[in-house]
C-alpha cells in the first residue's frame, strides 16, 4: 500500500514539474518573439495570460492527439467558536472549541472534445460526504449539460462560494430554504447552464425533490419522490448583477414543517 502511494505521488510530482517546465518554455519563446519583432510587449503579455489560463491544472496526452486536463482544488476553513448565551435568564451550554468548518478536496478532468467530470469530497464531517459529483459535456458557450449531484440554481447566496461571502456564514433566510425545508441546496438530476451573450446567462435543473447524494433515495433503492425544477436567468455587468431564480418542489424530507409543496421566486441585484 505504501509503495503504491509512493508511486502515485511520484507520478503526480513529475507531472507537476513537467507543467512548470512547459510554462517556462512558453515564457522563453515569447521573449524571443518580442526580441525578433514578431510580437510587441503588450501582445506577448496578452498571450502569456491566455496560456496561463489554459494551462491551469495538469495536462495528459493519450496515444492520439487528444489531451485531458486534470485540475485539483481544495478548501480548508479552520474555525474557533467561543459562544456563551442565556435563554430567559437560564444559562445555555457554552461552546468553546476549534474545528474544521470545511475541509474539501476536489478534482476535475476535462477532455478536449468537451467532456468533463468533477467530484468534490468534504472531509470535515465525521463521515465523508460528497459536495459535488457531476459528468457533463460542453456543447457550446450557450449550452453545457450535466448529470449528477450539485447545487441547483436557486438563491444567489447559496450558489455563491463561501470563500467569496464577506460574512462568516450565509444568512438565516438562506439556511431556512436550503437546510430547514430542504428547498434548493444540493440535489441529484439533470443540470444545464450557458452564456447567452451581452452579459446574460442562465442555469436550469430537473432533479429529485429530496436532497441526497443519489445512490439511494432517502436511504432505500425502492423509494420514490416527485421531481423538482429550478431555473435562473441573470445579467452581469460592471459591479452589478441582476437576476431572477425560480423553483418548484413537491416534497421535502424535513419534519416539523408543512412543506409538501414549495414554490420559490428569488430576485437578486
Amino acid at each position: 500500500m505504501k509503495l503504491n502511494k509512493l508511486i502515485r505521488m511520484t507520478a503526480l510530482s513529475a507531472a507537476l514539474v513537467g507543467s512548470v517546465s512547459y510554462a517556462t518554455s512558453n515564457d522563453a519563446l515569447l521573449d524571443l518573439l518580442v526580441k525578433k519583432g514578431v510580437l510587441t510587449d503588450s501582445e506577448a503579455t496578452a498571450v502569456a495570460a491566455e496560456l496561463k489560463e489554459e494551462n491551469k491544472g495538469v495536462t495528459f496526452s493519450s496515444k492520439g492527439k487528444e489531451t485531458v486536463k486534470l485540475r485539483f482544488n481544495g478548501r480548508m476553513h479552520f474555525q474557533y467558536d467561543s459562544l456563551d448565551s442565556e435563554d430567559n435568564g437560564a444559562d445555555v451550554a457554552s461552546t468553546n472549541h476549534f474545528y474544521f468548518r470545511r475541509l474539501r478536496l476536489g478534482a476535475k478532468a476535462t477532455h478536449e472534445n468537451g467532456l468533463f467530470a468533477e467530484t468534490v469530497v468534504d472531509f470535515a464531517e465525521n463521515d465523508l460526504s460528497i459536495d459535488k459529483a457531476v459528468a457533463g459535456y460542453e456543447f457550446s458557450d450557450a449550452f453545457t449539460g450535466m448529470v449528477g449531484y450539485q447545487k441547483v440554481p436557486f438563491g444567489f447566496q447559496e450558489t455563491t462560494s463561501s470563500s467569496k461571502i464577506k460574512t462568516i456564514e450565509r444568512s438565516a433566510a438562506n439556511r431556512f430554504l436550503a437546510d430547514d425545508i430542504d428547498f434548493a441546496g444540493r440535489h441529484t438530476g439533470l443540470h444545464a447552464k450557458g452564456n447567452l451573450g451581452g452579459g446574460f446567462s442562465y442555469a436550469a435543473a430537473i432533479v429529485n425533490g429530496a436532497q441526497g447524494e443519489g445512490s439511494r433515495l432517502l436511504g432505500t433503492a425502492q423509494a420514490s419522490n416527485d421531481l423538482a425544477a429550478f431555473g435562473r436567468v441573470q445579467w452581469a455587468g460592471n459591479d452589478l448583477t441582476l437576476g431572477v431564480d425560480a423553483g418548484h418542489q413537491s416534497i421535502t424530507t424535513t419534519s416539523g414543517y408543512d412543506a409538501s409543496r414549495c414554490n420559490g421566486l428569488h430576485c437578486l441585484c
